[in-house]
């Protein structure tokens, strides 16, 4: 999950982000990533080096277009670059990436 207009700030391991994406069915690539300060939710600024070590099969985005990183060279080996499997999240009355009753909602029945 890319945050802000960089892409570079992402939810790491013991966050709600963590666990929705554990929830889908999905591995959160930045699982091993701890807040570095108390900021809002677990949020954490990575390199691109560190994004391209991971890479990912997807990326969710709040901000931008997913033409934002396929025409950007710095994410051109990413395989979600390449296979065009970057996308944006939908946003309601709220943010969909931030803890909210509209994104809690959402979670399948069964879920904590």
């Amino acid at each position: 999950m890319g945050l802000n207009a960089d892409h570079l700030t992402t939810y790491g391991g013991a966050t709600y982000m963590d666990e929705w994406i554990g929830t889908a069915g999905c591995v959160n690539a930045a699982h091993s990533v701890t807040a570095t300060s108390a900021s809002e939710g677990g949020l954490s600024t990575v390199s691109p080096e560190q994004i391209l070590n991971w890479n990912p099969d997807i990326i969710l985005l709040d901000t931008g277009k997913p033409a934002d990183l396929y025409n950007d060279p710095t994410w051109s080996k990413i395989s979600a670059v390449q296979n065009k499997k970057v996308y944006v999240l939908p946003v309601g009355m709220f943010l969909w990436d931030r803890p909210s009753p509209e994104a809690a909602a959402m979670l399948p029945s069964g879920c904590r």
